[in-house]
């Protein structure tokens, strides 16, 4: 059995014996004001950019996001770890008891809520200064390699940044460091004294992996960490996630929305679409199973290896207005199931098996296609 058969969230984690989340995320909104232009500006509007989204990842376990571009994957991902700070939800970290209970790289005297009795911790209300020494604990991967590295930075010192903002290494020890952890994803100690420019983008991605690791963080964020790269180099790098996951006992959230490198990696994938989650399971339901009509409508986009096969593309029309949403479930001027039912009532993300669940008021009758096998 592969990782992403039948995995389910109580399986997930280092070896099986943690259950406790190390992220839930619990009904968080994120919106943006929409103001007038001139002088006197008003808010004649709101982008519902991240609507009442709510999720959990369990320790060791990846947990892939998936939806269409401005959705608002990237978004949520920020407002996880406070670069955005929510409108409203709350956002509870707490890592596994046996990597909190061993040695840190971050000393009891700057982390005042090391002790095992504060956990979990809600990101979303917590200050500036407390939330600090928390972000050695969750790093972020970004998408783009090319602009998330300072141009003017040496590399040693763009890997070692995070070391010297928290006073955790310093000298010969903050170089030892960075050197161990540049051969770790695969480069030469001797890159460190070079610049970005001088390296081609599965590369720079490396360099961006080295930097989120270097904290020794338990939740790593990562958001289209191959998008932006050629085919083989995905490849190369998605192994060289899987590997530090091993290594490290970490937890992922992986944003993209390339389905095949999602089902490659993933444990559990969570479908969102105008900045709401519309269906959550394992990786094996929800390609072979899905319950919700825009699930089937994006796997039906999934080119087939058989050239053969024709592509049967099933979603037609435009995305919603995330800040004129239609009225029931946003998905229904799209939907070839919409009842009247669709037009008027909301429905709730609720489930429907063990595990997985969607947010469609007839998930229980549609019979709909996933990928063949």
């Amino acid at each position: 059995m592969t990782r992403n058969e039948h995995m389910r969230p109580e399986d997930a984690g280092v070896a099986g014996r943690h259950v406790r989340p190390i992220l839930s995320v619990r009904n968080v909104c994120k919106f943006f004001p929409v103001t007038s232009r001139g002088f006197f500006q008003r808010q004649i509007g709101t982008v519902r950019a991240v609507d009442h989204v709510s999720f959990d990842i369990m320790p060791g376990e990846t947990l892939g996001l998936v939806g269409e571009s401005g959705c608002g994957k990237t978004t949520i991902a920020r407002t996880i770890l406070r670069a955005l700070k929510p409108t409203s939800g709350e956002v509870f970290f707490s890592p596994p008891p046996s990597v909190t209970s061993r040695q840190s790289s971050v000393s009891s005297k700057q982390l005042s809520v090391n002790s095992q009795e504060h956990w979990p911790l809600n990101l979303a209300t917590l200050s500036e200064s407390r939330l600090k020494p928390l972000r050695t604990r969750m790093q972020m991967i970004f998408q783009d390699p090319f602009s998330s590295l300072n141009p003017r930075m040496t590399v040693g010192a763009i890997v070692g940044e995070p070391l010297a903002i928290h006073k955790l290494a310093r000298g010969s020890e903050l170089k030892g460091r960075v050197a161990e952890m540049l051969k770790m994803v695969g480069l030469e100690p001797g890159h460190a004294s070079r610049y970005p420019h001088a390296f081609s983008g599965g590369q720079r991605q490396r360099i961006g992996i080295a930097r989120a690791l270097i904290m020794r963080p338990h939740l790593i964020i990562a958001d289209e960490p191959v998008s932006a790269l050629d085919v083989s180099v995905q490849a190369q790098v998605i192994n060289l996630l899987g590997d530090i996951q091993q290594q490290f006992e970490l937890s992922y959230m992986f944003v993209a929305h390339d389905l095949s490198v999602v089902k490659h990696i993933c444990d559990r994938i969570a479908v969102m679409y105008v900045g709401k989650i519309v269906e959550l399971a394992v990786t094996e339901d929800i390609f072979y199973a899905p319950k919700h009509p825009y699930t089937s409508a994006l796997l039906s986009a999934v080119p087939n290896p058989d050239p053969d096969i024709p592509m049967s593309f099933e979603l037609s029309g435009e995305v919603a207005d995330p800040a004129n949403l239609p009225p029931g479930c946003v998905f229904h001027p799209r939907c070839p199931y919409a009842e009247p039912r669709c037009r008027a009532e909301v429905p709730v993300l609720r489930d429907f098996e063990a595990g997985h669940s969607a947010s469609c008021h007839f998930a229980d009758k549609l019979t709909l296609a996933g990928i063949s096998s």
